[in-house]
């Protein structure tokens, strides 16, 4: 009887120690298992920073690069024409250079070799013939006849370069149209909706631009309403509008 007692308790703790060596492995392999996932994903954190850091470093030099360069465009007598894209800071002498130099009879005296480029510029090289004839341009002289008003009133006798003529002075009309209107009788009467353009300019002050306004107003507001209406007119005032109020109706 206590041979079998010692034999059980003898399998009993032999059971118990197998039974806690795996419980101890199994709580180790978990404890395991968990910190190689933390350091799993702490390993893929510094990959992708890297691979951002990267990108970075990457577009910022290509921004770099691209803030390094400009494109200027060079015309005119230079060997090859075209737009070059050239280093930041280069000036024009550079630019000249890149393009194969200058072409025959080609000239730098109207322009700064010195001058620093700037992005999207425009650089023309002249032909030595092109500032010739602009240094040999000549501009003729404009002479005007001198022109001695003695007196200026309506109806009133002007002297022009000693010649005597009937004239009426007018807001900035033709003195043709003006001398013209100086034959209007008094009681003509002007109708502002059906008249010509030659019957318009009968009336005092009113020249053929004026004339062509009135038409050009009542053909687009239908007619005029009342003839205080002309005054809508361009050019047409209330100083006008009193000089001719009594020879015009619609």
């Amino acid at each position: 009887m206590n041979k079998l007692k010692e034999l059980f308790d003898y399998y009993f703790n032999i059971i118990c120690t197998l039974l806690l060596i795996f419980m101890i492995s199994g709580i180790c392999f978990l404890i395991y298992k968990d910190v190689i996932k933390k350091e799993n994903v702490s390993i893929s954190k510094n990959q992708s920073s890297k691979i951002t850091i990267n990108e970075n470093n990457d577009a910022n030099v290509r921004d770099e690069n691209v803030k390094n360069t400009i494109k200027v465009d060079i015309k005119g007598f230079v060997k090859k024409p075209n737009v070059y894209e050239i280093k930041n800071g280069a000036n024009v002498s550079d630019l000249i250079n890149i393009a194969g130099g200058l072409a025959k009879n080609a000239t730098t005296d109207n322009i700064n070799l010195s001058r620093k480029l700037e992005d999207q510029m425009v650089i023309r090289i002249a032909n030595k013939n092109e500032l010739k004839k602009k240094d040999n341009h000549e501009i003729s002289e404009c002479v005007c006849k001198n022109i001695n008003v003695e007196k200026c009133s309506e109806n009133a006798i002007t002297k022009i370069d000693g010649n005597d003529i009937n004239a009426i002075i007018t807001d900035n009309e033709e003195s043709t149209n003006n001398i013209s209107n100086t034959n209007i009788e008094d009681n003509t009467i002007v109708s502002l909706n059906t008249s010509s353009k030659e019957k318009l300019m009968t009336l005092p002050g009113v020249g053929e631009s004026k004339a062509i306004a009135i038409i050009e107003y009542r053909e687009k507001n239908n007619g005029f309403k009342n003839i205080e209406e002309i005054k809508n007119v361009s050019g047409i005032g209330d100083a006008l509008f009193e000089k001719i109020k009594d020879n015009i109706s619609l």
